[in-house]
């Protein structure tokens, strides 16, 4: 039975969960999904600083947002590399250079596979298809991640 991972997390990178919040996302994917979803898949993940919502291998190719030309993997990662601390996590002030002559902010890059940056995020494991709709009604909830 294939397994997808789904993460959950605030469009605003600084944005955490408000009180609340959290477990209207984890009670709304169960109303709309059944029992199917078991208590221990579900975990909320809250840090003080920014983090990396990584997409694993499914990230194949990163992209200017303004001229849609990709951004080489190496100039991708020394942005990365230059922009985390280690006690803090991202500061998203660190850009990457564009052929079009732009810069772009780690966080306004196009990814073709949904990463982004968030100080919190709701993980869900899945053994099967279920219904995203619910999602309309949390509309801060800028990005859905899915990793197979």
């Amino acid at each position: 039975m294939s397994e997808s991972v789904f993460k959950f997390y605030p469009l605003e990178p600084t944005r955490g969960f408000l009180p609340g919040e959290s477990d209207a996302i984890i009670s709304a994917f169960r109303d709309a999904n059944g029992s199917s979803i078991a208590p221990d898949t579900i975990q909320l993940h809250d840090h003080t600083g920014i983090q990396f919502i990584d997409c694993g291998s499914a990230l194949e190719r990163i992209k200017c947002p303004l001229c849609g030309d990709s951004i080489p993997n190496g100039q991708w990662q020394s942005a990365m590399n230059a922009d985390f601390h280690t006690s803090t996590g991202f500061a998203l002030t660190t850009t990457v250079p564009c052929s079009c002559g732009r810069e772009i902010p780690l966080h306004g890059l196009r990814y073709d596979a949904h990463c982004g940056f968030s100080r919190s995020w709701v993980s869900v494991v899945v053994h099967s298809h279920f219904w995203l709709g619910w999602l309309l009604q949390y509309p801060w909830i800028g990005h859905v991640e899915a990793q197979v």
